[in-house]
């Protein structure tokens, strides 16, 4: 393989925080080959483009705004990292995990940790450490099967986050009432 494909998915704002992602990348650009693309809009897109043609990563990191279809790009990515400071639910992490792409998620409050179980389906780092998620990635690369094992024991459980479950869950919930 030529090179790593890393995906992330989110609006372009400063509560999913890129910049920790390519902070990160910066620092194994010399490491190893990858490309990275982003997917998303919003305000902070000039601010990436600007870490981006200063850190000389042009060539390493694609700015693909707003698209409507991202299950393709799941497919094609060999890594997929969240990086949000803090976080709803998380749904980009389990689509990931649906399309058996590895995930690294920051551990901000809400839905990532419970999603990955702590580890369980994915590797984890600190919200804003874009040194130890470096170095996640890093393990990635040197031993990729371990986070791949992961991912594939994610459909033991994935059926939790279906809507079907969730609704009959809900509907049960209701009639206790």
């Amino acid at each position: 393989k030529k090179f790593l494909k890393i995906l992330s998915i989110g609006r372009l704002v400063y509560q999913k925080d890129h910049l920790t992602i390519l902070r990160a990348l910066n620092l194994i650009k010399g490491k190893k080959k990858f490309k990275f693309c982003l997917i998303g809009k919003g305000n902070q897109k000039e601010n990436l483009k600007i870490f981006i043609r200063q850190n000389d990563l042009e060539n390493n990191v694609k700015l693909l705004g707003y698209k409507k279809n991202v299950y393709p790009y799941y497919k094609k990515a060999d890594l997929f990292i969240l990086s949000s400071i803090y976080e709803g639910f998380g749904n980009v992490l389990v689509e990931a995990l649906q399309h058996k792409c590895p995930v690294i998620t920051s551990n901000c409050k809400s839905g990532p940790m419970e999603i990955i179980e702590n580890g369980k389906y994915g590797y984890y780092f600190n919200v804003g450490d874009y040194y130890e998620l470096s170095n996640k990635i890093i393990k990635f690369i040197k031993n990729p099967k371990d986070l791949r094992k992961k991912t594939i024991q994610f459909k033991k459980i994935i059926k939790r986050f279906s809507l079907k479950e969730n609704s009959n869950n809900y509907e049960k919930l209701f009639r206790q009432i």
